[in-house]
């Protein structure tokens, strides 16, 4: 009885498991990336409330929990909990539900679960840091190049490598403050996952959907500070891999 056998007799129950585990990686890369903004170890010390600085209690870490009993507000000081976590916690629910749909392709799965994680995890960093963590970028790179080589791709990934950062690199140049280095090499590193045909959309894609968000915001509360420009990259390079328009 092999493995794919199992999941197509139980894919419903492996649905809601994946979709289980995501909220729960959701709920970590959130707390993750406001580790490193503050300037924290991702490791210790225990989970604790930023306000009262009091450790949240184990059950309290349950996904969803401190919004459905607690109502998004912390169990000691009763500070409103940002609905970032939340919102993360359900992107992350949502998105490892399909994983059960890519497991006949165990390389192309891992790689979505890999961009999904990190590109969120860049994300949050440089929205409340304006940098990118350079040990993020060392981790999607190695990422990269492990499933370029069991894709057997290599070549057309060195080549989207390549391509993404002599395009962005000469942008940086001619722009002033429009383009951040980690930019730079997010977009590269994106290559070695999408080649240098998927790299195309992201440039049309990132751009269009921060334009979108600009004009909206802007419209919204002309004062509102802006996001940078690598989450739109990350969210543009996870909806080119996934729906494979680098092929």
């Amino acid at each position: 009885m092999t493995f794919y056998f199992v999941l197509e007799q139980h894919f419903i129950f492996f649905i809601v498991i994946s979709t289980i585990i995501g909220s729960v990686f959701g709920s970590f890369i959130c707390a993750a990336a406001d580790r490193t903004a503050r300037g924290l170890s991702i490791a210790k010390p225990r989970s604790h409330c930023v306000t009262c600085q009091k450790t949240i209690p184990l059950i309290d870490l349950i996904p969803f929990k401190v919004w459905i009993f607690n109502k998004g507000y912390c169990t000691n000081c009763k500070i409103r909990i940002p609905a970032e976590t939340l919102v993360i916690e359900i992107i992350f629910a949502i998105g490892f539900s399909i994983i059960p749909f890519l497991a006949k392709n165990p390389s192309f799965c891992f790689g979505y679960v890999v961009l999904l994680l990190l590109t969120t995890y860049i994300s949050l960093v440089d929205i409340k840091t304006l940098t990118i963590p350079k040990l993020s970028l060392e981790l999607l790179f190695v990422f990269g190049l492990l499933l370029s080589g069991n894709q057997q791709r290599i070549p057309t990934a060195m080549e989207g490598l390549i391509f993404g950062l002599a395009i962005t690199f000469i942008v940086f140049f001619f722009s002033k403050n429009g383009l951040g280095i980690g930019d730079v090499f997010l977009f590269g590193i994106l290559g070695l996952f999408v080649g240098p045909i998927g790299l195309v959309p992201i440039l049309v894609l990132a751009p269009a959907w921060g334009l979108c968000y600009t004009t909206f915001v802007k419209k919204q509360n002309p004062g509102a500070a802006l996001i940078p420009f690598a989450p739109f990259l990350g969210m543009a390079g996870l909806f080119v891999y996934l729906f494979r328009l680098g092929d």
